[in-house]
């Protein structure tokens, strides 16, 4: 049952509330969306919170169930989104995706796996070969997240590929590889695009995700420990992790063996090391999907394209953050 007499200043107050403190884990909706002033929160949440405002009270969550919620606001003229129709639908936002993820989602999965693999083998004792391996596996999966959240954004507004061109990028593809998409062909405008580009090092993104949207991910003391990182992991790839003059030339991280050692010693990455770096590139990653749906928003909004199907888009290309992963 759901309390009489709310109004939408209650709705409005609670969506403030929500705004400061967030949405603990558990009221967090997983497929209907309230939309209030174009932003989404979880129908369920909204009415317990406003009924603090009308009642003094927080209305208790087992007393109604999400499509009393859901049918409840759309009795009132309110928009709810159903993530589950829009996945389904062709153009919805899951063909926005690779593999029908959100990047950053994926991206979060993949390390979080990453970590607890090298967990397992945490044996000080003996040589980690696993950790090496990872660290291989972590810098391969952050290309692939930079290289996805790019197409991602471009599929949810393809415009933006006049924004790279106006900033001398090249957005020349094989018309003919659209037709392969026969539903929605200019879904997959961003993944052919992006598949042009090297996202190999903290410049080359910082270049291309300035030129669509005005924003760099990395700040200069995140291009430099980047930087670093690819060295390693390059020296584990190329080398085995056996030390070569050139990775020693300009190397002031600790540990590093003077040249004397130089094709005698190797690089050895601990579980804590791999964690550590793992730990910053997911930061590196949750800044990319903040600034980049709030850069890819502020565009929608001032083109007065923010519709439904970009909304969803909006709040799925976020998910990672949002739910405070």
């Amino acid at each position: 049952m759901i309390p009489k007499g709310l109004q939408r200043k209650h709705f409005t107050s609670a969506a403030a509330e929500i705004n400061k403190n967030g949405v603990p884990t558990r009221r967090k909706s997983y497929r209907y969306d309230l939309l209030l002033n174009g932003k989404p929160y979880p129908p369920k949440y909204i009415i317990s919170i406003a009924n603090k405002y009308l009642n003094g009270v927080e209305w208790s969550s087992k007393k109604f169930n999400a499509v009393e919620a859901k049918d409840y606001f759309l009795n009132k003229g309110y928009k709810i989104l159903d993530r589950k129709e829009d996945e389904d639908s062709i153009g919805g936002w899951a063909e926005k995706f690779p593999g029908g993820v959100p990047p950053g989602e994926y991206f979060r999965m993949e390390t979080d796996d990453l970590i607890e693999l090298v967990s397992k083998h945490d044996k000080p004792k003996r040589t980690n070969h696993v950790a090496p391996l990872a660290y291989i596996g972590l810098l391969a999966y952050f290309e692939a997240f930079c290289k996805d959240q790019f197409a991602s954004l471009i599929n949810i507004y393809p415009e933006l590929i006049i924004s790279l061109k106006e900033n001398q990028q090249d957005i020349n593809i094989d018309a003919s590889e659209m037709l392969k998409h026969k539903n929605s062909p200019i879904q997959i405008l961003g993944f052919l695009i992006a598949e042009k580009y090297d996202f190999g090092t903290a410049r080359k993104i910082n270049t291309l995700y300035n030129a669509l949207l005005g924003i760099t991910p990395f700040a200069q003391k995140d291009i430099n420990r980047f930087s670093n990182i690819l060295k390693d992991r390059n020296l584990l790839v190329h080398h085995g992790g056996i030390y070569t003059t050139k990775y020693l030339i300009g190397k002031t991280v600790l540990n590093v063996p003077d040249e004397s050692r130089v094709f005698m010693d190797s690089l050895v990455i601990t579980n804590d090391r791999f964690k550590e770096d793992a730990e910053f590139m997911k930061g590196i990653a949750r800044k990319t999907i903040r600034a980049s749906h709030d850069a890819l928003k502020r565009v929608l909004e001032e083109k007065g394209n923010l519709d439904e199907s970009a909304i969803s888009s909006l709040f799925m290309l976020r998910w990672w953050y949002e739910t405070g992963a």
